[in-house]
């Protein structure tokens, strides 16, 4: 029987324990493509699932859609369906200097920006990554000699006043957001997104593995505006740090 959103069942899986997870639907295809054996299995909503192979083994990618909340259906059917490990491949921002549009970030851990990883744990739980995929996505990037930055993320459950960008229609933030960027790059945090922390916590309380890999677009430190390709250049990127570390997880 397949899962309620994602239109899939257990036997289209053929086993597979692994789950790529973009965003994007778009990149969904393209990460398959860089597998073997790349296979469309359904459409539904923002949930875009293939299958592929690596190292000989199954392995999907399933989009998730922008945020936690559509990210938590996916991963809980994907869970139910007999997935144990789930590999974000997004795109993000980042907010110190020195990281450079195409580099990576790796994350250890998420700042919990958002609310549902709260229906999961509550606020004082931490959102961090296994320690194994978080090493095989390093791998990945030394293979594919990918600049990969290494540290804690923020996942904002929205785009704009939570990440403080003042690009907008009312062009006003919250008190409480007023200057978070600049308290968030002090404490270290290398980069903004919106799914991670959902993605950890639930792994965590849920006894599977989760990591994470962001192609950045963007330096926030230096530039609000986009360069030509920048996006094309990251997600391409970080899918080969993704493929690449799927290799190394599936024989695990």
């Amino acid at each position: 029987m397949a899962v309620n959103h994602l239109g899939i069942d257990a036997g289209q899986l053929e086993g597979a324990t692994l789950a790529l997870l973009p965003g994007d639907p778009g990149r969904v295809d393209l990460i398959a493509a860089t597998l073997d054996d790349p296979t469309a299995l359904a459409s539904e909503r923002e949930f875009t699932t293939w299958r592929a192979r690596t190292s000989g083994r199954p392995v999907v990618v399933t989009s998730t859609g922008i945020g936690g909340p559509s990210l938590s259906i996916a991963v809980e059917e994907l869970a139910q369906l007999g997935v144990r490990t789930f590999v974000r491949v997004g795109t993000t921002g980042a907010i110190q200097r020195g990281i450079a549009p195409g580099d990576v970030v790796i994350s250890t851990g998420a700042v919990r920006l958002d609310g549902a990883s709260r229906h999961f744990a509550p606020p004082e739980y931490p959102a961090v990554a296994d320690f194994g995929v978080a090493g095989a996505l390093i791998e990945g990037a030394a293979a594919n000699d990918i600049r990969f930055h290494l540290g804690i993320t923020a996942s904002s459950d929205t785009f704009y006043p939570g990440q403080e960008r003042r690009d907008t229609y009312r062009g006003y933030v919250l008190p409480g957001l007023d200057g978070s960027l600049a308290m968030w790059r002090a404490l270290g945090v290398l980069n903004y997104e919106m799914e991670a922390a959902t993605l950890f916590v639930m792994a965590s309380t849920m006894g599977l593995r989760a990591g994470a890999v962001s192609g950045v677009i963007l330096n926030r430190a230096e530039t609000e505006s986009l360069a030509d390709g920048a996006v094309a250049v990251a997600e391409q990127n970080a899918v080969l740090v993704a493929t690449s570390a799927a290799g190394l997880l599936v024989e695990l």
